[in-house]
C-alpha cells in the first residue's frame, strides 16, 4: 500500500498510519522476539498514549522526550506523541548525563516519558532538570477513540541530535512531509505491504526513520532485533535464516565487517541497505558475486534532509568508487563551486540537497539555521549545505568525494572532530592537542595527539573524556607529544605526527616483547592491541579504548581462530581487560 505524490499533500504523519490500520487491522505490525501487536491494537493503544499525553496539555509543535529501547512500547509511545499532535526527542540512557541534560534543555522538552528504562543516576538528574515525567502506566484506562491532532505535513514530527562542531550537539528539526517523501512513493524503492522489515538501527540515529516509518506507513510488518543477534554474524545468520527479512539497513562499517566474516549471513535478504560512510567496492562486490540476486543499496543524506537524500543500487559489476547515487523522489541535489555555480560534470564542487526532506533547521540555533539551510537564488527552493564535495559523473549519479570541513562519519554516526577537540582541550591537563581521523586497515580510527601542561596517565584522560562523550567519540589512541609540528604553511603537520605515532608504537611494541613472557594471558591481551590498535593495560575499561560493537565482531572473530570458544553476548557482556581475560581463560579450563 503506498501513497502516491499526489495524495501526501493532504495526509499527515499519522492519517496515513490510520488508513493502513484500519486497512489492515489484524495483521502484524511490530514483532519483538516472542512479543508482538497488530496494527488494530497498536492504533488503539497509541490512541491511548495520545489522550494521556492531550490531556496534559501537549499539542501542535510540543516536544516530549522519550528515553528508547528497541520495544513495542517504545514504538507505540512515539505515535501516540505524533497523534498528539506533539515531536518527539530520543534519547539514549547510554549518553553521558552531561549530554542528556543539554539535549532535554536545548530541545525544550515538555515531558519526558520512558524513564523506566533509566539508572538511579539518571532519575536524579531529570529532578534537576525539572522536567515532568510520564509514567508508563498513566495511559492505561484512558480512550483507545481514534483521535489525531496533527495539522498536515509540515507539522514537527522530531528533534533528532547530531555532534556539533561548536562543541555542543545539534538539535535537527523534521516535519512529517520528509518522513512521508521518503517511505511514501516507490519511485527510489519498492515499498509493499507484505514485506518484512528488520528495524536494526537504534531510535536516535536517522536510519530508524526509513525502518519504521518503512514497515507503518506502508502496512508491513516491523522486526525489532536485538544489538547482540545483529553483532553475532554466526546468531544474524541463524536468525534471519529462520524469518527472512525483505528490507535491512547497515551501517557501512558495520557491513564491511559482516561480509568480512561469512558473506553468506545476507542469503535470506531481498534488499539490503547500507549507508552512513562510503561504501567500498571490494566488499560491495564481494557480496553481488556471491549473492547476484540479492538487491543491494547505497543510501547517502544528512539528518537534516531525512535520513536519505540520494539512492544507488549497486549493479552486478560494482565500480571502484561506488556512487551515492541520484535524488530519491522530490528531493533535489546541486553541486556548486565556490561562488554557488554549477560544476561540470566530473568537476569537484560542494553539494547541497533540496526538496521536501529538508528540515526545518536546528533547534534553538537561528544563527547555524541561516549558515546551513539556504535558499536557492533562482528558484526560491529551500536548501540543505552538506558541507560534502561530490562530483556529477556522465550517467546522471553522484560520485562522494570528501569532506569539505572536518566532520566525518563512523559507525553510522556523524561526527565533528572539533566536538572531539574542544572536549580534550576542556581537559585540565592538557595545553593543546588536534584529533585527526585515520584509516588503517580500511577502518576509520580517532587519535588525539596532545601536549600536555602537567603529568596525567592516558587511562585518566580516556575516564574523563567518557564523561562528557559518548563512546564512539572518545578518540581510540591518545599519544603524547612535546609540541604539534607545523608545516611550511603554519597548519598542523599531519605527515610529521603519523611518523611520531609510528614510532611510539615501535617502541612500545619492543618493550612489550623484552618484558611479556609468552603466557595464554598474554596472547588473550595481544588480540585486544591488534584490534584495538593500540597498548592495553589489564586494567583499562574496554569502551574507554575503543572497544566497540565494530571491534566486537573482530575480537570474536579472531578468538574463535586462536582456539577460544567464546560468544559476542559473552564479550559485550565485560567492561575491562582483565574480564575479558579471565572469561576467556574460564572458558578454556572448562573446555
Amino acid at each position: 500500500m503506498q501513497y502516491r505524490l499526489e495524495e501526501r499533500a493532504e495526509k499527515s504523519l499519522t492519517q496515513i498510519f490510520d488508513s493502513v490500520a484500519k486497512k489492515y487491522p489484524e495483521k502484524i505490525a511490530v514483532k519483538a522476539g516472542t512479543n508482538q501487536i497488530s496494527y488494530g491494537e497498536l492504533d488503539r493503544r497509541s490512541n491511548q498514549v495520545a489522550h494521556m499525553l492531550h490531556e496534559k496539555g501537549v499539542g501542535e509543535d510540543d516536544i516530549v522526550a522519550i528515553f528508547v529501547d528497541k520495544s513495542i512500547h517504545t514504538i507505540t509511545c512515539i505515535l501516540g506523541i505524533l497523534k498528539a499532535g506533539a515531536a518527539y526527542l530520543p534519547v539514549d540512557i547510554l549518553l553521558p548525563n552531561s549530554r542528556i541534560k543539554y539535549m532535554l534543555g536545548n530541545g525544550n522538552a515538555r515531558f519526558i516519558m520512558n524513564t523506566e528504562l533509566a539508572g538511579h543516576e539518571i532519575q536524579q538528574l531529570l529532578a534537576e532538570c525539572a522536567i515532568p515525567v510520564v509514567s508508563n502506566h498513566e495511559w492505561n484506562g484512558c480512550s483507545e477513540d481514534d483521535v489525531d491532532w496533527r495539522r498536515g505535513t509540515n507539522t514537527l514530527a522530531y528533534v533528532m541530535y547530531t555532534s556539533g562542531s561548536e562543541g555542543k550537539p545539534k538539535g535537527v528539526m523534521i516535519e512529517d512531509r520528509g518522513i512521508i517523501r521518503l517511505v511514501a512513493d516507490e519511485e527510489y524503492f519498492p515499498f509493499c505491504s507484505d514485506w518484512n522489515i528488520l528495524q536494526s538501527s537504534t531510535l536516535v540515529f536517522d536510519a530508524s526513520v526509513f525502518e519504521v516509518y518503512g514497515a507503518l506507513l506502508n502496512g508491513a510488518t516491523l522486526h525489532l532485533m536485538d544489538t547482540e543477534t545483529l553483532l553475532n554474524g554466526e546468531s544474524l545468520k541463524e536468525w534471519l535464516a529462520k524469518q527472512p527479512i525483505d528490507v535491512m539497513f547497515l551501517t557501512t562499517p558495520l557491513f564491511h565487517q559482516l561480509v568480512h566474516v561469512d558473506v553468506s549471513i545476507f542469503d535470506s535478504v531481498h534488499n539490503l541497505v547500507v549507508g552512513g560512510d562510503v561504501l567500498l567496492a571490494k566488499q560491495a562486490g564481494k557480496l553481488k558475486e556471491y549473492n547476484p540476486k540479492i538487491r543491494l543499496f547505497n543510501g547517502y543524506g544528512p539528518t537534516e534532509n531525512t535520513t536519505f537524500s540520494t539512492f544507488y543500487e549497486v549493479p552486478a559489476e560494482v565500480s571502484e568508487n561506488v556512487p551515492i547515487g541520484k535524488p530519491i523522489s522530490s528531493s533535489t541535489a546541486y553541486i556548486w563551486d565556490a561562488q554557488n555555480k554549477p560544476v561540470k560534470n566530473g568537476e569537484t564542487g560542494e553539494l547541497y540537497v533540496g526538496g521536501e526532506g529538508v528540515g526545518r533547521g536546528y533547534i534553538n540555533d537561528e544563527k547555524l539555521t541561516e549558515q546551513k539551510f539556504l535558499t536557492h537564488p533562482d528558484t526560491g527552493e529551500r536548501l540543505y549545505r552538506t558541507g560534502d564535495l561530490a562530483r556529477w559523473k556522465k550517467d546522471g549519479n553522484i560520485e562522494f568525494v570528501g569532506r569539505a570541513d572536518t566532520q566525518i562519519k563512523m559507525r553510522g554516526f556523524r561526527i565533528e572532530l572539533q566536538e572531539i577537540q574542544k572536549a580534550v582541550n576542556g581537559l585540565h591537563a592538557v595545553r593543546e592537542c588536534v584529533v585527526l581521523c585515520e584509516t588503517c586497515e580500511e577502518e576509520k580510527t580517532l587519535t588525539a595527539y596532545l601536549v600536555l601542561q602537567e603529568e596525567i596517565e592516558r587511562e585518566a584522560l580516556q575516564e574523563q573524556l567518557q564523561r562528557i562523550l559518548p563512546s564512539y567519540m572518545i578518540p581510540n589512541e591518545i599519544i603524547i607529544v612535546k609540541y604539534l609540528p607545523l608545516n611550511l604553511n603554519g597548519k598542523i603537520d599531519k605527515h610529521q605526527l603519523a611518523q611520531i605515532k609510528q614510532q611510539q608504537k615501535m617502541q612500545m611494541q619492543q618493550q612489550e616483547v623484552l618484558q611479556e613472557p609468552k603466557t595464554e594471558e598474554n596472547k588473550v591481551t595481544a588480540i585486544l592491541k591488534e584490534q584495538l590498535k593500540r597498548s592495553v593495560s589489564l586494567e583499562n575499561n574496554l569502551y574507554e579504548i575503543g572497544f566497540n560493537s565494530i571491534t566486537a565482531v573482530k575480537v570474536l572473530s579472531a578468538f574463535r581462530k586462536q582456539g577460544y570458544a567464546v560468544g559476542i553476548k559473552e564479550i559485550l557482556s565485560v567492561r575491562t581487560v582483565r574480564d575479558m581475560v579471565n572469561m576467556v581463560l574460564q572458558k578454556r579450563s572448562a573446555e
